[in-house]
């Protein structure tokens, strides 16, 4: 999956990239102060993404993401 195949966000605020991830939360880690998690899109891709926010693992998600925070191996 490339990036620019990721739906980007439009925010009235803002003209950097947010795209816009919907998937399932399958892992976390904790890098120090930051929290990154593997999610599987509904595309059946996985993400890595760093979030402030704690988040269960399991919980379907949409999240607003800015492209320096999204990983795509």
């Amino acid at each position: 999956m490339r990036a620019d195949e990721v739906t980007p966000v439009v925010n009235g605020f803002t003209e950097d990239q947010h795209y816009l991830i919907k998937g399932r939360i399958n892992e976390q880690m904790y890098l120090g102060s930051k929290r990154r998690y593997e999610i599987e899109t509904e595309e059946g891709h996985t993400l890595l993404v760093d979030f402030e926010e704690e988040l269960p693992t399991g919980k379907d998600i949409k999240l607003s993401v800015h492209r320096d925070k999204l990983y795509i191996y």
